[in-house]
């Protein structure tokens, strides 16, 4: 595979790139109780959040940043918040046609312009794809191609870091934190510390609710009300450790 190399277009970082979901909002994430709130610009977690709200301070503008996943607790009438994203519906730290935050943005931005590739993909088959806006990526062609030749999971994960380097790790370590946020979301669920909303209510009747009442991290209540060290598993996500960890793994 030949190495991706950016052309500084800057058509990944635009609106129209950043708003092509077409999915209804609010809704249930598919066969889950995560609560998806606010349609995203980028999905951010709690820390990235932070990151960017102080950088716009010292830009000298307010940044709005809304929950974007969420779970309901009725147990406790909180709303426990995975992802944010901006409400606004273009990236405000994208000036003259660059990045002014390019050395702290988030995990999002740096995985551009890939779009399959995730650990859900490996475990599905990679059945199904979305095609970057990128121009300097592949087409739909060259993906079927490749994809059609049946290479290993073991096979195209390095063929994958080879093309596109720490933005494949980017988006491992994004993909596993998402993992890790789900696996805590179902811990807290089985020891009973919430009662999430399911998708048998009705849409409008939790968005009510998660306007109404508290809204607080994942993390946060994970601090408080367990003995998992879940800032040790953030903490170690810097540098892309884990995913590192993953694809060395992968190779041995």
């Amino acid at each position: 595979m030949d190495k991706f190399v950016c052309k500084n277009c800057g058509l990944c970082c635009k609106e129209e790139s950043l708003n092509d979901d077409k999915t209804e909002y609010p809704r249930f994430s598919p066969n889950s109780y995560i609560y998806y709130y606010h349609k995203p610009t980028l999905s951010l977690f709690e820390w990235e959040a932070k990151t960017l709200q102080e950088e716009a301070k010292k830009q000298g503008f307010n940044l709005t940043i809304v929950p974007y996943k969420v779970i309901y607790d009725q147990k406790n009438k909180i709303s426990l918040v995975i992802q944010y994203t901006f409400k606004e519906t273009s990236c405000p730290f994208f000036k003259e046609n660059k990045c002014s935050v390019y050395n702290k943005r988030a995990l999002v931005c740096q995985l551009f312009p890939i779009q399959i590739g995730s650990i859900s993909d490996l475990i599905s088959g990679m059945n199904e794809f979305k095609i970057s806006i990128c121009p300097n990526d592949m087409t739909r062609e060259q993906w079927a191609d490749f994809l059609g030749a049946r290479i290993n999971t073991k096979e195209f994960v390095s063929n994958m870091h080879e093309r596109y380097g720490e933005s494949y790790l980017a988006l491992l370590e994004r993909d596993l934190l998402l993992k890790e946020s789900n696996d805590w979301a179902k811990y807290i669920v089985d020891l009973g510390l919430i009662e999430p909303a399911t998708p048998d209510l009705k849409v409008e009747k939790i968005k009510n609710k998660i306007e109404k009442y508290p809204q607080i991290s994942l993390i946060d209540f994970m601090i408080k009300h367990t003995g998992l060290n879940a800032l040790g598993f953030i903490y170690e996500s810097n540098d892309l450790k884990h995913a590192k960890l993953f694809v060395k793994n992968l190779n041995k």
